[in-house]
């Protein structure tokens, strides 16, 4: 997503951000941000595969249980994500902060949402949603594709190096 503020010059700052970065604005920018900020997808790129408008996952958030507990221990794991990511938490979430949660819900907030949260609610029915491209690999792919990312934002790798570094981690992964 990315989000842009008009300036009175009439020109826009703009950040790319996810849905995290609504509940961050709603808390900490004046209104005048809060009134002034938009909201887009990404535009298409030559080529790409999906529909146009669509967005990877959704509000980004993830919860696992470890493989290695067992028996009650595993139980409770298991209710307490179920807890924080299910009907009554998602609930909660947009009744007292007006925020979404991980399962959308019709509840209306107890307070009116302020400008940010409603035009990202509107924003979001129109979206599809795609997989999370790095939730579909690897753990080791994907430590190396962060590091090499922060060497190519740092100047000191190339896009080809960056690519090949990632493409060479995944051809050890095939061969195991």
């Amino acid at each position: 997503m990315s989000l842009s503020q008009r300036s009175n010059t009439g020109k826009a700052a703009s950040t790319l951000e996810g849905g995290w970065t609504v509940s961050y604005l709603s808390a900490n920018a004046d209104p005048d941000v809060l009134n002034n900020t938009g909201l887009a997808v990404l535009p298409d790129v030559p080529g790409q595969k999906g529909k146009s408008g669509s967005t990877s996952g959704g509000a980004g958030w993830a919860q696992s249980v470890s493989s290695k507990l067992t028996g009650d221990a595993l139980k409770i794991a298991i209710e307490y994500n179920q807890y924080t990511t299910g009907q009554k938490y998602s609930e909660y979430m947009m009744e007292k902060q007006g925020y979404l949660g991980q399962i959308e819900v019709t509840t209306k907030p107890a307070q009116p949402l302020n400008t940010i949260q409603q035009a990202y609610l509107d924003f979001t029915k129109g979206l599809e949603l795609v997989p999370i491209y790095d939730i579909q690999m690897d753990g080791a792919v994907i430590d190396v594709m962060n590091s090499k990312l922060q060497e190519l934002l740092a100047g000191t790798a190339t896009p080809q190096a960056v690519a090949d570094a990632i493409q060479a981690e995944q051809a050890k992964l095939a061969k195991s």
